[in-house]
């Protein structure tokens, strides 16, 4: 799958769970937007990733919960708190040599 492809489905991913506020996602991801990077300010956006990562994430194991179930989840099996998924998922993303990749991890 190309990067295009890969941010093309991402944006369609985050459009489907509430992701609109400003961004088009019929943008056409040229060479030249991907060789300078500018889908930076729509991937790191909190806006997009709160809607492609929703829910939250088991600090220690990183068992996912969707938003829904969070008020009815009693953590049975594990002590410790829950962060919200797209938090940790941007720091993850952040870290990484090609983002484009980790968002491609969760398509």
């Amino acid at each position: 799958m190309t990067e295009r492809a890969i941010l093309k489905k991402a944006v369609e991913k985050a459009t489907n769970n509430g992701f609109s506020s400003w961004f088009n996602p019929n943008y056409h991801w040229t060479k030249r937007n991907l060789e300078t990077n500018q889908y930076f300010s729509v991937i790191f956006s909190h806006d997009f990733a709160e809607a492609f990562w929703p829910g939250y994430i088991h600090e220690g194991c990183y068992l996912e919960v969707k938003k829904e179930d969070f008020a009815n989840h009693v953590c049975q099996y594990f002590q410790g708190r829950y962060i919200l998924a797209y938090g940790y998922h941007l720091q993850q993303m952040v870290l990484e040599k090609n983002p484009i990749l980790y968002l491609k991890r969760f398509i």
